[in-house]
């Protein structure tokens, strides 16, 4: 397992200096830890008028533990966005405005967990 080579290069060297039961209880510390990046990623096809589809996407955010949502036409401008995602206090949200001559299906946004 990858956790375990990564936990062991980082024990290795305070080896010497503690018993086996104190060297357990680091290996599980140092595991618990050990942190994993989980990036998701979700073509809304357009919250602009169904905001419960933002609500639901960061549900399951919260529920699978998603640090990085990056979320793909939202046709709404920044500032609904901004709005929207307000009322989350788990999620900060970085938004791109639409390009000028193009409506639908465009503008894109980076929802990031606060932890």
């Amino acid at each position: 397992m990858e956790i375990d080579r990564e936990v062991d290069c980082l024990q290795e060297e305070g080896d010497e200096l503690f018993s086996n039961k104190e060297k357990n209880r680091n290996r599980q510390k140092l595991i618990e830890d050990y942190r994993t990046l989980k990036i998701a990623t979700h073509n809304i096809n357009g919250i602009k008028g169904s905001f419960s589809k933002l609500e639901l996407l960061l549900d399951w955010a919260k529920k699978e533990k998603i640090d990085i949502i990056g979320i793909n036409e939202t046709n709404t401008t920044e500032r609904q966005n901004k709005f929207n995602i307000s009322k989350q206090e788990e999620f900060v949200g970085i938004w791109s405005d639409a390009e000028t001559n193009k409506k639908k299906g465009s503008r894109e946004g980076l929802l990031i967990n606060r932890k």
